[in-house]
């Protein structure tokens, strides 16, 4: 037991480390994976239709570009416009960073005060500043572009990897047949119809969760909008984007939230109550999206408990910082049933 116990220890830190140490490249493929599960229904709309897989794979792929491709243009086109009104905004913004910096300053000058009265003033003279020098070119152009040249290569295998998801399906699904079906003694009708169930609920979580939280964040976002047009705030589309996309991380969108009423007060309001009314408001909102969309929407199909979602999204958010957060829920998910699937194989294969 002990020896067991041991093992599935250095198995979890082992696994634990995989994903840290690999975390760029195992999240590609995880959101490679929720796209290819969003676009599997339209995939099999136009396979219905008598199109050929492929033909079918790029059209769905290609429309699904397009749409994307007009949101983020009609955001850009907004938050233009918007950049264009930005110096009517320069005195409130100047006075309330004056504030702000004032504020800032005269708390530093008291924890200054403070430390000064505790430790004693430090006589050693400060470290030289060190200046790096460039042996060529090279170095000097692109010392700053790793992140950011590994982002473009991820994000140019994105798309391949959504195509070869969807058009290999059926062979990753025997794949993962045979490999069961080599390690037990079981047919391989019992082993495929295992592997069936396991794709099946996976995909009713992943699928669910992904629609949810679409459905979910269309509702909280069309609702700040109309608010925001009451209100009469300018840019209102640009803002309702931003509050939407500021409530779709779990616990921390309650403070992302705030975010943009906030702005919106300090930039274009000048009544102190319409400002605390529409920050309320939205406040409400996340908790309305929080507490009651998200749970009607993804919680009948993850089969998570609110202690294990909090769990799980600890875990992740450790590894992976806000994305772990965000795949927490159908990440921890999908592994739970492949974990009741694999101990009902256990179980069979061992009578």
């Amino acid at each position: 037991m002990e020896r067991g116990l041991s093992v599935r220890i250095i198995a979890f830190t082992c696994f634990s480390a995989l994903c840290y140490l690999g975390a760029s490249a195992i999240i590609t493929v995880l959101l490679a994976i929720l796209a290819a599960y969003l676009l599997d229904p339209f995939v099999n709309l136009l396979l219905r239709i008598h199109f050929r897989r492929g033909i079918a794979i790029v059209v769905t792929m290609l429309i699904a570009g397009a749409l994307l491709a007009g949101t983020i243009t009609l955001f850009v086109d907004r938050a233009q416009k918007f950049s264009e009104n930005l110096p009517r905004y320069t005195t409130k913004i100047q006075k309330v960073s004056r504030d702000i910096r004032s504020r800032l300053r005269n708390v530093e000058k008291t924890s200054q005060a403070i430390s000064n009265t505790i430790l004693p003033k430090s006589t050693k003279e400060p470290a030289l500043m060190r200046i790096e020098q460039y042996k060529t070119w090279q170095e000097f152009f692109f010392r700053d572009l790793g992140p950011v040249y590994e982002l473009l290569i991820l994000i140019s295998f994105f798309p391949f990897l959504v195509y070869f998801l969807l058009a290999e399906k059926e062979q990753i699904r025997e794949f993962i047949v045979s490999l069961i079906r080599s390690r037990t003694n079981l047919s391989h009708t019992y082993v495929r119809d295992t592997s069936d169930q396991i794709v099946h609920d996976i995909n009713v979580k992943v699928r669910g969760f992904v629609l949810g939280y679409l459905l979910s964040t269309a509702i909280i976002f069309f609702a700040s909008w109309i608010i925001f047009l009451i209100f009469r705030v300018e840019q209102a589309y640009l803002w309702a984007v931003i509050f939407a996309l500021m409530n779709i991380l779990p616990f921390v969108g309650a403070f992302l939230s705030a975010i943009p009423p906030i702005a919106i007060a300090i930039l274009q309001f000048t009544s102190v109550q319409k400002a605390i009314f529409l920050i309320v408001i939205c406040l409400q909102l996340h908790l309305l999206y929080a507490n009651w969309l998200i749970p009607r929407t993804t919680g009948p199909r993850t089969e998570l408990s609110p202690l294990m979602v909090l769990l799980a999204m600890i875990y992740w958010g450790f590894l992976w910082g806000a994305i772990g957060i965000f795949l927490a829920v159908p990440l921890t998910a999908s592994l739970r049933s492949m974990w009741i699937q694999y101990r009902k194989l256990q179980i069979a294969n061992s009578v």
